[in-house]
């Protein structure tokens, strides 16, 4: 991929593998998806949904005008990308603003 450094993937993948997010076998490295049981993905839920809303207490006192239209810019391109259930649209808009990736990916 010209113009694009492989050491934010790396990281990434190795953020991954240390929060549980993937799994490593043998001396190549092969990268697998855990498999999550049901009661695994509503633990996570929870967890998030808990952290998140403590995040989001903490943040209403300290967060500024600009931050906070990003927000709901950013919450009603959701909600726009749910109304026409174009998931595709959303990241698309993301990947394109995110820089440092190739071009066959914007």
């Amino acid at each position: 991929m010209p113009g694009t450094s492989f050491t934010p993937v790396r990281e990434a993948l190795r953020q991954l593998e240390s929060d549980g997010g993937l799994d490593v076998f043998g001396g190549n490295r092969v990268l697998c998806v855990p498999i999550r049981t049901p009661a695994d993905l509503v633990d996570i839920h929870d967890v998030r949904l808990n952290l998140e809303g403590f995040a989001a207490l903490h943040a209403m006192d300290r967060i500024r005008p600009a931050e906070l239209r990003l927000i709901g810019n950013t919450c009603q391109l959701m909600q726009r990308a749910a109304d026409a259930r174009d998931g595709a649209a959303l990241h698309a808009t993301i990947i394109r603003n995110s820089g440092d990736l190739p071009d066959d990916l914007t």
